[in-house]
């Protein structure tokens, strides 16, 4: 038996889940009135939890449409005495099989594109800083309807779309949820210093603004436009640090582009203190809880959450704070910091069926140097990456850039390389790789025959990726989840080998995860195709080496990709 469980609490501005999971649930006003039971034909309940018939849900798998929080809350209520410990044999989140299956997160948009059954939100909505007791007779009865409905749409979502989400998808979406609730061990003193630096450079920044001596009104552009005037100077359009004309700009006006510059480091201060304020917000006995979407992308990588995006951490101290370092072992503890290396081009080689560079990076060569030499770019007797780093750049700028159809004024533009180099560059990477331009072709090729149809694009893991009502008119276009909906996008050769190449390498990524987790190691954090593990110091060397064994493994349903990785050990996150 499986049971669509939703609960309805309390929220408002300040007692709200956007201040951090555990915060909300130790809030003062927090009340958790009303939960939402649905078992299809068996039963369904709606009404306060403390009065709900959970012996009756004994061995039944619950389901969520956002077990993150629904899960919590349920425990919470157990920890109080509020309701009785219950024995579910498992609980899943629809929302994260909504993601799998193609579909928007959100339960209003999942029911309307797998069920097309159309909901509101507005009854929820309307909750906002209401008490349930405040509430008349008819608003009661119009919320647990509204509950209901949500409880049993989880329960529909289940029957409809379960069979196709497999058991390792499953147990990773777990995995995820486990993973943040646990959290990262960080270090609040530096996290105070980090905060009190940022304050100093704020004020520091704003000290030189000739128009203001506060935040409000720093970073108008009209108050910028009306001093550059003033000083007899015309402003550039935009006051964006990485415009080109900005950065030009500046240089040409060396005194008045210092104000220009404040403006920048008063932005960018300010963002980095709100993180760091969220983070030492939520830091609960020495460890900071957060949040991730599984399958929070298209390709079914993951994305940030709840406030705080631990995939877009900046690398390396910023104004004289560093947020990555604030994440650091305990004592007797240690991090060991692994990722599959070059994992984007070998796994487009091995789609396209590049065998001898795969041999030769199966040999356990640098990915780099096999392409070297597999172009014939590289004859030498000693490992490239001492004998020639300068042409192991050229073909690391090669591989990233030519392996998803750049064109040469593209690459041109992103690399920095002249044009005409750029040009030779991207001609000798396709004739040297030509399964993999063949690939590319087919792909658009067989998505414009699909039109209006579903495309699919399928992996060796046996998952598809799918493009909704394929279309020509104004070019190549199919409908994919992004931004809370499903949207209409361009396609072309390039951007869906580059899609079948990341989710290739997410499912690559995610079942060496899963596999360090069987092995005993505690995974704290994924960024990326990077994993964190946590470790006891006395064991970090056995760890080391059993980490270096799972991640080089390939899954069974790609046994001949080869993998590349390393573990480094080290005590704060800084990688």
């Amino acid at each position: 038996m499986f049971a669509g469980i939703d609960y309805e609490t309390y929220y408002d501005k300040d007692c709200s889940i956007t201040n951090g999971l555990n915060n909300y649930l130790k809030h003062d006003n927090f009340d958790a009135y009303m939960v939402s039971i649905y078992c299809g034909d068996n039963f369904a309940w709606v009404g306060h939890p403390k009065d709900a018939p959970w012996e009756k849900l004994d061995g039944a798998v619950a389901l969520s449409h956002n077990r993150s929080f629904d899960q919590p809350v349920h425990e919470h209520l157990i920890n109080e005495g509020i309701i009785p410990q219950t024995n579910f044999s498992e609980w899943h989140c629809t929302a994260d099989m909504s993601a799998y299956s193609g579909y928007p997160r959100s339960l209003k948009e999942s029911l309307k594109h797998s069920l097309g059954v159309v909901m509101s939100k507005e009854v929820r909505d309307n909750m906002k800083g209401r008490q349930f007791n405040e509430l008349d007779k008819e608003e009661k009865m119009e919320l647990a309807q509204y509950a209901l409905f949500d409880a049993k749409g989880c329960a529909c979502l289940w029957e409809k779309e379960s069979d196709e989400w497999p058991s390792w998808e499953r147990e990773l979406s777990q995995e995820t949820t486990r993973m943040c609730w646990e959290g990262v061990p960080v270090d609040e003193e530096e996290m105070e210093k980090a905060i009190q630096v940022l304050s100093r450079k704020i004020f520091d920044s704003i000290d030189v603004l000739p128009w203001t001596e506060q935040q409000a009104g720093a970073l108008s552009p009209k108050e910028w436009a009306a001093w550059c005037r003033s000083q007899g100077k015309e402003p550039p359009s935009s006051m964006a640090k990485d415009d080109p004309e900005v950065q030009e700009w500046i240089k040409a006006n060396p005194e008045e582009g210092k104000v220009l510059v404040a403006t920048h480091d008063l932005r960018g201060a300010n963002s980095l203190m709100k993180k760091f304020i969220t983070m030492s917000s939520r830091v609960e006995d020495g460890r900071l809880a957060y949040g991730l979407k599984y399958f929070g992308a298209h390709t079914g990588r993951d994305s940030g959450d709840s406030g705080f995006n631990v995939q877009n951490m900046p690398r390396g101290g910023m104004y004289g704070a560093d947020l990555r370092s604030c994440i650091r072992a305990g004592a007797g503890r240690t991090l060991l910091v692994s990722d599959l290396a070059q994992i984007e081009a070998r796994c487009a080689a091995w789609l396209a069926g590049e065998t001898e560079m795969l041999e030769m990076a199966r040999q356990g060569m640098d990915w780099y140097e096999a392409q070297a030499r597999s172009f014939n770019m590289y004859k030498g007797t000693g490992a490239l990456k001492t004998q020639n780093p300068k042409l192991r750049h050229t073909m690391k700028q090669m591989s990233l850039g030519c392996q998803f159809a750049m064109s040469g004024n593209k690459f041109a533009s992103i690399t920095g390389v002249e044009y005409e180099d750029a040009v030779t560059m991207v001609r000798t990477f396709r004739s040297k790789m030509p399964k993999l331009v063949s690939l590319w072709g087919a792909l658009e090729r067989d998505m414009r025959g699909s039109v209006g149809e579903t495309y699919e694009i399928g992996l060796p893991s046996g998952r598809t990726m799918k493009y909704r009502n394929v279309e020509l008119e104004k070019g190549l276009s199919a409908e994919i989840p992004r931004g809370g909906r499903m949207q209409r996008l361009r396609f072309w050769k390039g951007t869906l080998i580059e899609n079948a190449t990341q989710a290739f390498a997410r499912d690559v990524f995610m079942d060496r995860v899963l596999a360090l987790r069987k092995a005993g190691h505690n995974v704290i954090l994924r960024v990326h195709d990077e994993v964190v593990i946590e470790t006891d110091l006395d064991n970090a060397k056995e760890a080391s080496e059993d980490i270096n064994r799972i991640m080089s493994e390939p899954p069974e349903w790609c046994k001949s990709l080869p993998l590349g990785t390393d573990v480094e050990q080290m005590e704060r996150y800084t990688k």
